[in-house]
């Protein structure tokens, strides 16, 4: 179940970014031993939230604060709409405080660790979900869930969907999980269709 949560990609500037997930960051922060990490809100007015994230590794004494500024919008169709339902600034502040707490998890852990547990995680995917052209079908009906068609998939990859192969299985799962977390849209991944 890690594996599939395990890291997130998406489209910027004509390439490709990806790295592992906040779900990721949790386990392996859970795992490390001696480290406290976490996210709090500040302050809340004039339509802003004020938060914070923090990582600190106890024994090292290496720590990561990030603070920074949510405000209590959301682009909808093309405009900002102001958020004012306490439930959508909360999900709001939340989806920012992951990022942020990610980073700072990131940045207390040394890259190797964070390497080991991308590739474990991605050899995890190709081993145990059978052959690529069974979890094509799966992805297929996941992306249906968007309102992305099979065709969107096979323009992205550059064939037909008959011949993908366990790479592309897998950044078709990461782009999958960007559009989920909110990392990315289906417009910047797959264009208007």
């Amino acid at each position: 179940d890690l594996a599939e949560t395990a890291t997130y990609s998406y489209t910027r500037g004509g390439g490709e970014v990806s790295g592992p997930s906040i779900n990721l960051a949790e386990v392996v922060a859970q795992n490390w031993g001696n480290l406290e990490f976490g996210t709090r809100v500040l302050s809340q007015k004039d339509g802003v939230s004020e938060l914070e994230a923090f990582a600190v590794d106890l024994q090292t004494v290496v720590s990561r604060t990030l603070k920074f500024f949510v405000p209590h919008v959301r682009m909808a169709k093309g405009e900002l709409k102001k958020l004012t339902d306490p439930r959508d600034i909360y999900e709001m502040e939340a989806n920012w405080a992951a990022r942020r707490l990610r980073k700072c998890i990131e940045d207390v852990i040394p890259k190797h660790i964070w390497n080991d547990a991308v590739r474990q995680c991605d050899l995890t995917l190709a081993n145990a979900a059978g052959a690529p052209q069974d979890q094509i079908k799966e992805l297929i009906a996941a992306f249906d869930g968007f309102g992305v068609k099979p065709e969107l998939l096979a323009r992205k990859l550059g064939h037909k969907l008959d011949s993908v192969n366990q790479a592309e299985v897998i950044r078709l799962r990461k782009i999958y999980r960007g559009i989920k977390d909110g990392y990315t849209s289906i417009e910047a991944e797959f264009g208007a269709g």
